[in-house]
């Protein structure tokens, strides 16, 4: 899941943090915000994370897990992508 909260530094874009619940694998998340590259998450307490800046809109994304690509599992929406599988959908506001 997320948070988002406006950081001054970043004008016009907000904190948002994803996170992985379990495991210490290896683990990413890739969207559109990143044109699909995968960018890890570091460990942090029993799950991973990782924070970045977005500016306010739409974007779909998904983890990947141990090289295995995983809907948002504390995502309650998602779309269906050109691969047969769900893409999470986070709104920044």
């Amino acid at each position: 899941m997320k948070k988002q909260t406006a950081s001054p530094a970043n004008t016009g874009r907000k904190k948002v943090t994803f996170t992985w619940p379990t495991g210490q694998v290896p683990t990413a998340v890739a969207g559109d915000f990143s044109n699909w590259e995968q960018l890890p998450l570091k460990p942090q307490g029993k799950g991973m994370a990782r924070t970045m800046f977005l500016a306010p809109g739409d974007y779909q994304y998904r983890f990947v897990v141990n090289g295995e690509w995983c809907s948002d599992p504390a995502c309650p929406e998602s779309a269906l992508n050109a691969f047969g599988s769900f893409n999470s959908i986070l709104h920044v506001a």
